[in-house]
Order: C-alpha cells, then sequence, then structure tokens
C-alpha cells in the first residue's frame, strides 16, 4: 500500500508539474467584474487575483493566507477573526464581507485585467502585467469617490503609470509622485481630485505584523471617512485688478474673511452653483471665467474640496444678504484681513501673481 501511495503521489506531482509549465507564461484575464456599490467613498485596488486553485471565496482577496479581510475585521469589530470562518479549513464570511463594503462605500478592483504568471503565483515579482485596467473609467463610476487605496507597491506603481497617462492626455500640469508606504499624495485624475494612497500588501510575504498592517490602514480610514465638501468660490476682481473679500457674520469662523460662493448641489456644475450663490449671498450677477485653482483642505470636521474661479460683476449692484461686511482689496492688500485658512492659499498665490492670469 505504501509503494502504490507513493507511485501516486509521483504521478500527481508529474501531472502538477506539467500543468505548471504550460499555464506559466500564458495570458491571464481577470476573473472578477469590478465590485462597485454606487456611492462608494473609497477604491481599493490590488495587482491581480492568486491562482483560483489558493481561493476559498469567489471575491477580492481570496486567499485564505492573505490578511485583507484579518486587517479589516482587526480595525472595524476588534477582532481580526470577525470575517473567518474556520469550520471544514479556513474559508471568509463572503456575504457579510459584501455587506461590509457597501455599508463603508469600499469599492474593489485590480490594477491589471490581464497578466502573465512568470510562476505559479501572485507574488508582484512574477507579475507581468499585460493589460492595464481602465481606472479613469472605474473613478467615472463612482461620483463620490475621492480616494484611492493601492494595497501594494506593484498595484501602486501601475495606478502612478495611469494616472500619468491620463494627466498627460488631459494637458494636466498636477505631476503624480509615488507615495510612501502608509501615506497618500493628492493629485488631478479621472476628471476630480483624488487622494492616491499606497498601502501595505495584505500578503504575508510582506514583512511587516498584522498589527502594524491594520494600525496603517486604520490611519487611512480615519481620514477618508472625514466628511469631504466640495464648494465653489468666486474670486471677483473688478477692471482695477482688486478682488471683493467678505465677512462672515454667523458660525464658528465669524468674523474671518472668504471669498463669496457656497456648496455645490446635485446635478449642477461648479459655474451653476456660482451663480446661484452669489445670487444669494449678494443679490448679484457674475461672469463665470477661467479655473484659478481647486483648494484641497482638512478643516477638524471635514474635507473641503473648494474650486476658485476668476469672475467679475455685470453691474455694479452688491447687497450684503448673508455677510457683516466687505470691501474691495488690491492683491498686495489681502494680508490686511483674516482669512479663512482654505481661502488664504489664494490670495497667497494672489498676492505672488500680482492679480489675476486666467479670466476669460
Amino acid at each position: 500500500m505504501q509503494i502504490k501511495e507513493k507511485i501516486k503521489g509521483r504521478i500527481k506531482g508529474r501531472i502538477k508539474g506539467r500543468i505548471k509549465e504550460q499555464t506559466e507564461g500564458q495570458i491571464e484575464r481577470h476573473p472578477l467584474r469590478p465590485f462597485m456599490p454606487d456611492d462608494a467613498r473609497l477604491l481599493m485596488l490590488g495587482s491581480f487575483p492568486p491562482p483560483r486553485e489558493r481561493w476559498c471565496m469567489e471575491f477580492f482577496y481570496p486567499n485564505p493566507q492573505n490578511d485583507m479581510w484579518r486587517i479589516m475585521g482587526s480595525i472595524f469589530f476588534g477582532d481580526k477573526m470577525h470575517f473567518v470562518e474556520q469550520e471544514a479549513g479556513v474559508r471568509f464570511r463572503y456575504e457579510e464581507i459584501k455587506t461590509f463594503c457597501r455599508d463603508k462605500g469600499i469599492a474593489l478592483f485590480d490594477t491589471a485585467i490581464a497578466v502573465r504568471r512568470l510562476q505559479g503565483n501572485a507574488a508582484d515579482e512574477h507579475l507581468e502585467i499585460v493589460e492595464r485596467t481602465d481606472i479613469a473609467a472605474l473613478i467615472e463610476q463612482l461620483p463620490s469617490c475621492r480616494d484611492i487605496c493601492c494595497t501594494g507597491g506593484k498595484a501602486a506603481e501601475t495606478l502612478a503609470e495611469s494616472i500619468g497617462e491620463w494627466q498627460k492626455a488631459h494637458g494636466t500640469t498636477s505631476p503624480v509622485s509615488l507615495p510612501r508606504t502608509g501615506e497618500y499624495t493628492e493629485t488631478a485624475f479621472a476628471g476630480r481630485t483624488i487622494r492616491f494612497w499606497r498601502m501595505p500588501s495584505s500578503s504575508r510575504a510582506y514583512p511587516l505584523p498584522l498589527e502594524k498592517k491594520a494600525a496603517a490602514y486604520r490611519q487611512m480610514f480615519e481620514t477618508t471617512d472625514r466628511k469631504r465638501v466640495e464648494v465653489a468660490a468666486a474670486v471677483i476682481f473688478d477692471t482695477g485688478g482688486r478682488i471683493f473679500a467678505t465677512q462672515r457674520g454667523y458660525g464658528e469662523w465669524k468674523d474671518w474673511w472668504e471669498f463669496p460662493g457656497g456648496k455645490i448641489e446635485k446635478g449642477e456644475s461648479p459655474q451653476e452653483a456660482l451663480k446661484r450663490e452669489i445670487r444669494e449671498e449678494l443679490d448679484a450677477e457674475i461672469e463665470v471665467g477661467g479655473l484659478l485653482r481647486t483648494i484641497e483642505y482638512d478643516y477638524p470636521q471635514f474635507h473641503l474640496t473648494m474650486h476658485c474661479f476668476s469672475c467679475r460683476l455685470t453691474n455694479n449692484h452688491v447687497t450684503l444678504l448673508e455677510h457683516e461686511a466687505a470691501k474691495w482689496l488690491a492683491p498686495a492688500e489681502t494680508g490686511t484681513v483674516k482669512w479663512l485658512p482654505a481661502d488664504k492659499e489664494i490670495t497667497e498665490a494672489l498676492a505672488q501673481s500680482g492679480g489675476p492670469d486666467r479670466h476669460t
């Protein structure tokens, strides 16, 4: 019996070896569809799934030896085994994971849709990318998404290449830089400003204890879970190059100075929002010119995205309906009032340039 079992084992080993020889180097296409909750705020991207024989579920990060779902259990439930089912072998709780991702606003896919495996595993160094994912197209389907998280070095490098190509094709002057592990960089991509996160790989081959990986991901989620507010601001110039500043008369930032404008409502363009807000705040009509700059600023309670446009009044009629004061300031005079932190970044740029440069 022992001899027969040894022979069977040798035969199986030879068959597996031949299959490995035949499959290595062949083009393999992604077996899963993107997981895309409508209100997703975060897109998580790996490089490519492991060989199917290593899966324990039909979803992302399916290898029971990968710690992604243990990391999520540790962060959000205080138990790294929350998503792990140990009966009849280690498996992940597939339906619970999908529900969790929907509830948290997490979309999932990978940076490649076709690869060659140079060896029979999913290690980054053994993957040759044949075709990258059209990540810009994914982002365009996720209107609330402003954060992209790459769960490993190869995924981050591939995303950086995709962002660079998109920026070149669209004439964007916001160069992308590869973030350090556990950190993010802000850049223009797919028609918006995104935070590009590079996180530790959840593979056990990555030399970092699970607890430290969980700490890095926890810090990321503390940032991405912060409320995001998108507004448009009118930098109104007169014929002499002075700008129109308004002083808040309410709330936590009462008496601070700002550019008029406000929140962009659903279905509005930033320019449409500006015209509406100026009517509501100043009872005035404006002509909206070019985009001066988009400011990204973290206030204690929320993250602000502020699109600042060069504007001019179509007449001289202004009535303060919400602010307590207003004044015209030359670029060199902007430092004489106390600006809201995000607005101050625009005033400093104007002071350096001496005035408007993109009014159309």
